[in-house]
């Protein structure tokens, strides 16, 4: 797994990364939205959102509520019993409450005289009328013509002001957010009250001929009927992304990836830097090996150029056999360095245009070991050593230095040991002119399986017949 494509890996995985926080970012949002639009319901009791009040006793509405008479003269009896009973909305949850409203219906006859901080609206049947607090300073001439109009029996103009309401009336408490700050509540028993005066029956009990008087009763001579009410608390809730149970994870994961992307960034800008660097070297090595490889043709003035040429050549096949760019870029250094062990080997020989005696060719091929061992600590460039000693192994055996055949000779050997062949019959040399297409085309066939590799060997046919094989001197 090479650096490119880790680094694409890498890469994939940030962005995938990105997109599945982008996901769970708005998987919250939308899930905090949804529960925020929700209208919810509930009652005495709940645990998470929950209506409280005192029951209303005996004891409570003797020290804190009054008696009163409805209708009746001071001579007798007290009829009604008033007295302040108070509810109190308390948020259990972690979230705030955005909104409420109480609404409580009646289950038993009973008078309503005020109500504070809030408004409120009482619906018999069809009929709703907006009451505002109830307080006469701020009652309209309409709204008492209405409350007047619904519910008969109402002591509406005078001081007492007093609502009669019957069984299955309702009323609805709009809470006040600017004054009293009724909403929103915040998490965790937070809470406020809202508080209603109620006028209760209160039925005189006491069977005696003696003429009543208010100085001579006490409570014991009373029956009180508190009022009965169900209720119900409509709310909706204001959600936090910030208190969300999976709000942690995600937050963990994304610090997680930002330290991940952070240092994905300085390992490219290390690598940048090293990548420069690397190429700085590589420009050194290829310009030495460039210099040695002219020192080396310029031995001989028929093969200038010559091993520019087979580099080039060994490149072409090598990219026709899919190796990647870096094994292609050493096999170019090694091609141009194939033959340098021809330092070694006297001019005469090296020049002579008749035939080679069977000592000259011997010291001929002493040219792939002395290149072998001019490069034994030259560890710059992988393989090369290989390409040096064995491009003239032959693929059945009959090669030199060492009779190496098919597998068992290095594949930059095989590549180079075509290529060389190759130059050596397209240019001209001290003993013939250069060699036509044909008759090139026509060796390599003859000779693909005991000289060449056949599958090197016909890749260089191919080049050759669709005019593929280029030489470009200022080639890399």
């Amino acid at each position: 797994m090479n650096i490119k494509h880790n680094t694409k890996f890498f890469l994939t995985f940030l962005l995938i990364s990105m997109a599945a926080l982008i996901c769970c970012y708005a998987a919250m949002f939308m899930r905090v939205h949804q529960m925020n639009s929700e209208r919810r319901q509930a009652g005495v009791g709940e645990s998470f959102c929950a209506l409280e009040y005192r029951e209303p006793t005996m004891e409570r509405a003797v020290n804190n509520g009054w008696k009163f008479h409805l209708n009746r003269s001071e001579s007798e009896p007290y009829n009604y019993y008033g007295m302040t009973y108070e509810y109190n909305i308390v948020n259990h949850s972690d979230a705030a409450i955005r909104w409420w409203e109480l609404i409580l219906t009646v289950k038993k006859p009973i008078l309503l005289n005020v109500e504070w901080n809030g408004d409120i609206s009482i619906t018999r049947g069809n009929v709703t009328v907006d009451a505002g607090n109830l307080r006469p300073e701020h009652l309209t001439s309409e709204t008492r013509q209405a409350l007047a109009k619904a519910f008969p029996g109402s002591d509406i103009y005078s001081g007492n002001f007093l609502v009669k309401l019957q069984k299955g009336d309702v009323i609805t408490y709009h809470p006040d957010a600017d004054t009293a700050r009724e909403y929103p509540l915040d998490h965790r028993s937070n809470m406020t009250s809202i508080g209603f005066i109620w006028y209760c029956p209160l039925k005189y009990t006491k069977n005696s001929a003696n003429a009543y008087s208010d100085e001579t009763e006490d409570w014991a001579n009373y029956e009180l009927e508190f009022p009965e009410l169900d209720y119900r608390l409509i709310y909706s809730m204001k959600y936090s992304v910030y208190r969300m149970r999976t709000f942690p994870c995600v937050v963990m994961f994304t610090f997680l990836w930002i330290i991940l992307l952070t240092a994905f960034v300085v390992y490219l800008i290390m690598d940048r830097r090293t990548m420069q660097r690397l190429d700085l070297d590589d420009n050194i090595i290829r310009q030495s090996i460039g210099v040695f490889a002219e020192f080396i043709d310029a031995k001989d003035v028929y093969t200038k150029g010559h091993s520019r040429r087979v580099a080039q050549y060994s490149t072409q096949i090598a990219r026709k056999l899919n190796m990647s760019p870096e094994k292609i870029r050493k096999l170019h250094y090694i091609a141009l360095m194939h033959d340098c062990g021809k330092v070694y080997i006297p001019d005469n020989i090296l020049k002579k245009q008749g035939s080679l005696s069977e000592e000259e060719f011997e010291i001929i091929k002493t040219h792939t070991t002395k290149g072998y061992e001019m490069l034994s600590n030259f560890t710059s460039v992988q393989g090369i050593q290989d390409g040096v000693r064995y491009h003239h192994e032959f693929y059945d055996g009959s090669g030199y230095p060492e009779g190496l055949s098919g597998e068992n000779i290095p594949l930059v050997a095989r590549i180079i040991c075509v290529a060389d062949c190759y130059d050596a019959m397209s240019t001209d040399r001290y003993y013939r002119s250069k060699c036509s297409k044909e008759y090139i085309i026509e060796e390599l066939r003859k000779h693909s399986g005991t000289q060449f590799d056949p599958k090197i060997a016909n890749i260089m046919v191919q080049l050759i017949l669709n005019d593929e094989i280029t030489w470009d001197p200022d080639g890399t």
